[in-house]
């Protein structure tokens, strides 16, 4: 059996030198979700996605179509500002502003 040793995992991850670590807990879904309001208690993966469909409501894991593309590109400042309120790597959080500011910044 394997044993997953996700603090482990994750001090490794923060080792490497120069690497940022993009990390969405505890699914991508938190990302797109704060782009519509703000997020501070734990979730599980469902929930946030049916909290996420109260705005996205077609929404299906793994696609977004070219409306909810918009509706999240329209949003994204309010999205960061929320993430970086969210303490790093615990549940709820997101660190995939940090990928959008990047891009923002070339």
């Amino acid at each position: 059996m394997f044993d997953l040793d996700v603090d482990g995992m994750l001090e490794h991850l923060q080792s490497i030198p120069n690497a940022v670590l993009l990390v969405s807990n505890p699914c991508i879904e938190l990302w797109y979700l704060l782009h519509f309001e703000e997020c501070h208690a734990e979730l599980t993966q469902n929930a946030c996605i049916k909290k996420l469909k109260r705005h996205l409501e077609h929404y299906v894991k793994g696609i977004l179509a070219l409306n909810e593309k918009q509706q999240l590109s329209d949003k994204t400042s309010e999205a960061t500002a929320r993430a970086k309120v969210l303490e790093t790597y615990n549940n709820p959080s997101t660190t995939i502003y940090k990928m959008i500011e990047l891009l923002e910044s070339l």
